[in-house]
């Protein structure tokens, strides 16, 4: 699925808002694969296009901030991350960083209420992403 950047970032604010709100279903009830996502996630599938690849690309996720490398205001704070320089390049990854909200999410599927707020953390990311093309579309 060929999307824009600013259309991957609302699928995925969309995608987890359903999460968030169904934390006892699994990403793959969401209707992905109907819809053409191939990573059963819209900044996997975002980032695995870029060039033209079938592996996600998670150094070019736009989500990355959540775990690593550099920090980003929200509506009610700022997010600041807990990546260390030294760790290895596999911590980039949302699946093995212990920052990231969607480990979380993955491997709590007994406490709903655990799943619920690391989906809202991921929608509150996609907020604040989307906020910033509101201010540049003002400005430009």
């Amino acid at each position: 699925m060929k999307l824009t950047r600013k259309q991957a970032i609302q699928k995925c604010r969309n995608h987890w808002q359903w999460l968030a709100e169904h934390p006892e279903q699994p990403k793959s009830n969401y209707g992905l694969l109907e819809n053409g996502v191939l990573h059963d996630c819209y900044a996997c599938e975002y980032s695995s296009r870029m060039p033209e690849q079938y592996s996600p690309n998670c150094d070019k996720c736009f989500l990355l901030f959540l775990w690593c490398g550099y920090n980003v205001k929200t509506k009610n704070k700022t997010i600041i991350n807990k990546y260390k320089k030294s760790e290895p390049y596999h911590y980039h990854s949302c699946e093995f960083s212990s920052a990231s909200p969607y480990k979380k999410w993955k491997t709590n599927c007994g406490s709903l209420a655990v799943r619920k707020k690391a989906a809202l953390k991921i929608v509150e990311a996609c907020d604040a992403l989307l906020k910033k093309y509101k201010k540049v579309n003002r400005l430009g």
